[in-house]
């Protein structure tokens, strides 16, 4: 499960640069995966994330879902990793 606290420490430049100051490691997000993290640290659902990234990247709603719900399960999975 995301971690929403480890995420808001997150630093995270214009160009999608993520940087993760307790595990040191450091992350290039495309511009869909950063406009998720952006929304996850704003504390938004998921069904608000996938409506907004529907609308700013002029895709189906239930795509954008998808690619939310696989972009936090990655997320986990390199979390579990480190």
């Amino acid at each position: 499960r995301t971690d929403m606290a480890d995420i808001k420490h997150w630093n995270l430049s214009e160009t999608g640069m993520a940087f993760d100051p307790q595990t040191g490691e450091s992350f290039q997000l495309n511009p869909v995966a950063k406009a998720i993290i952006e929304r996850l640290r704003r504390g938004m659902t998921d069904e608000q994330i996938a409506a907004e990234v529907a609308r700013k990247f002029a895709v189906e709603p239930e795509r954008a879902m998808t690619d939310l719900l696989v972009f936090k399960a990655e997320i986990d999975i390199i979390r579990s990793a480190a």
